[in-house]
C-alpha cells in the first residue's frame, strides 16, 4: 500500500472495521476479525465496476452486461467492446457501442450474441467461455493503446431448470448427491485458504458428491472457483441471522429490489 497512499496529503489513511457485537454476526459464529480477503482496488476514473461484466445464456445466445462507472465531475462518453473466447480458442468478437456516461454517475451496457454450435457445459463436461470487455475513450478506433480498463469473466453456456424431478441441465435430468460444509476450515480455523477450499472439493468430488450447499453463510470466493474447476454443482446460503426478522447487518442491506428475500 506503501506506493498507493499520497505522502503529500496530510492525513492520509486506509481502514478496514470489523464488528464483533453479538447482533452483527450470523448463528453460526466463526470468530470476531478478518478472515477472507480484502483488497484495495485502484484504476482510471472511467471504469469498469468490481464484479462486472456478468454473464447470462439462453440456449446459444450469451448477453454479456457491464457496468461502467464514470467517477469525474464532467460527463463523458466512452467506448465499450469486446470479445468472448470459447474452449477451443474460437473468438466471437463483441461489437463497440459508445455509451455517454454522465457525472459521478454509471451506464449499463449489453452485448448480445449467438454463438451457433457452442459447446455447452455439464458436469461431465465442463467447457468454459470466457468473457473480456474493454472500456476505452470514444471515436478512437479502439485499439490496445486506447483502452482505460478491461474486465473477464469466465462462465458455461446452459439451461437450468428445476422441477419436482429435480435439476435440469440442458434438458437432461441430474441427480445431486452433496453435501453442506461450514465457512470455516476445521483445524485451520476460519480463515480462507485457497488450498484447502481446493482440497475439500477435490475430496468431496472423489468420494461421488457432485454438489456442494454452504451451511449458514455464502462461499469464499476460493470455494466457488475450486468448484468451477471440478464442475460441482454450487447452492449459496445468504447470511443466517439469530431469530426472526431481517437482521441489522444481514444481505437484504445489499439486495437489489428485484432479488427474493433468502
Amino acid at each position: 500500500m506503501s506506493s498507493i497512499i499520497r505522502p503529500t496529503v496530510a492525513i492520509s489513511a486506509a481502514s478496514t472495521r470489523t464488528a464483533s457485537h453479538p447482533r452483527a454476526r450470523s448463528r453460526w459464529y466463526t470468530g470476531s476479525g478478518i478472515y477472507r480477503e480484502v483488497h484495495l482496488l485502484t484504476g482510471p476514473a472511467v471504469h469498469i465496476e468490481p464484479t462486472w461484466p456478468r454473464v447470462t445464456t439462453d440456449g446459444d445466445v450469451v448477453t454479456v452486461r457491464t457496468k461502467v462507472t464514470n467517477t469525474t465531475d464532467a460527463d463523458t462518453t466512452a467506448e465499450v467492446a469486446g470479445v468472448v473466447t470459447g474452449p477451443q480458442s474460437d473468438e466471437h468478437p463483441l461489437a463497440a457501442q459508445t455509451v455517454d456516461i454522465p457525472r459521478c454517475g454509471e451506464a449499463i451496457i449489453d452485448h448480445e450474441l449467438r454463438i451457433d454450435g457452442a459447446q455447452h457445459w455439464s458436469p461431465a463436461h465442463p467447457h468454459f467461455h470466457e468473457a473480456r470487455v474493454v472500456v476505452g475513450p470514444a471515436d478512437t478506433g479502439h485499439g490496445e493503446a486506447d483502452k482505460t480498463d478491461e474486465a473477464t469473466a469466465r462462465f458455461g453456456i446452459r439451461d437450468l431448470s428445476v422441477t419436482v424431478d429435480g435439476l435440469s441441465i440442458d434438458g437432461e435430468d441430474h441427480m445431486l448427491r452433496g453435501a453442506c460444509i461450514r465457512p470455516d476450515n476445521g483445524m485451520l480455523g476460519a480463515a480462507t485458504f485457497r488450498d484447502a477450499g481446493t482440497r475439500r472439493v477435490r475430496i468431496l468430488k472423489e468420494a461421488g458428491f457432485n454438489a456442494i450447499r454452504s451451511a449458514h453463510n455464502p462461499a469464499s470466493r476460493a470455494l466457488l472457483d475450486a468448484c468451477r474447476g471440478r464442475a460441482e454443482v454450487e447452492q449459496d446460503r445468504r447470511r443466517q441471522g439469530p431469530g426472526a426478522g431481517p437482521h441489522p447487518a444481514g444481505h437484504q442491506l445489499h439486495q437489489r429490489p428485484s432479488e427474493p428475500g433468502g
